[in-house]
């Protein structure tokens, strides 16, 4: 990562997170799965924003503090989009769980 503590935090996006490993095993019982034929699965976890990761990544790796970005601990804000994340279908017949901002983020 080349960056630095005061560089400007990079643009939100689309402000959703999945882990990969949720990911990866959604796709593994969507191949599995009879039920799963013929449909569409939307796998997330959730929301988050730059300053929320870097808030993680500060505050867990003090010794890449010199590297991210600080912006404005804390000031998480709220996206100017709401994505609505409906999962019913990928707990109902995947069985996926998904993992919480922090443990995606530490993993």
């Amino acid at each position: 990562m080349k960056s630095k503590e005061d560089a400007a935090l990079p643009p939100n996006g689309t402000f959703l997170y999945t882990d990969t490993r949720d990911l990866a095993y959604a796709h593994v019982q969507a191949t599995l799965l009879l039920k799963a034929g013929g449909k569409r699965f939307l796998v997330t976890a959730g929301q988050i924003s730059s300053q929320e990761i870097a808030d993680v990544l500060r505050k867990n790796f003090p010794e890449l503090s010199e590297r991210v970005p600080e912006g404005e601990p804390g000031n998480h804000g709220s996206p100017r989009i709401h994505f609505l994340s409906m999962l019913p279908l990928s707990r109902e017949i995947l069985g996926v769980s998904t993992a919480a901002k922090k443990v995606t983020s530490l993993r």
